[in-house]
């Protein structure tokens, strides 16, 4: 995810420095619809649980950095029980 972040970043950095402005609200959008497909619930929940004029880029981020911590959390806890239980994970 911090490569996808920093790839988006630096491609709106480029552009900003061509002279081309865009909004913060327009900038948190692109990061979120760019989320991969398995994200939709988080999607959609953030983008219900805030107003359109509040998106702001940096917590789009920190939403995204944080799902996949928490996924990454729960793959190890899959795979520590399972393999307590004799359980083989996928």
């Amino acid at each position: 995810m911090n490569s996808h972040i920093n790839e988006l970043t630096d491609i709106l950095n480029k552009l900003e420095r061509m002279g081309i402005k865009i909004d913060e609200e327009v900038k948190a959008m692109r990061l979120l619809t760019s989320l991969p497909d398995s994200w939709e619930t988080v999607k959609t929940a953030v983008s219900n649980s805030l107003e359109q004029n509040s998106l702001k880029f940096s917590a789009i981020c920190d939403v995204a950095l944080s799902e996949e911590g928490r996924r990454e959390l729960g793959k190890m806890f899959v795979t520590t029980s399972g393999a307590e239980n004799g359980v083989e994970s996928a």
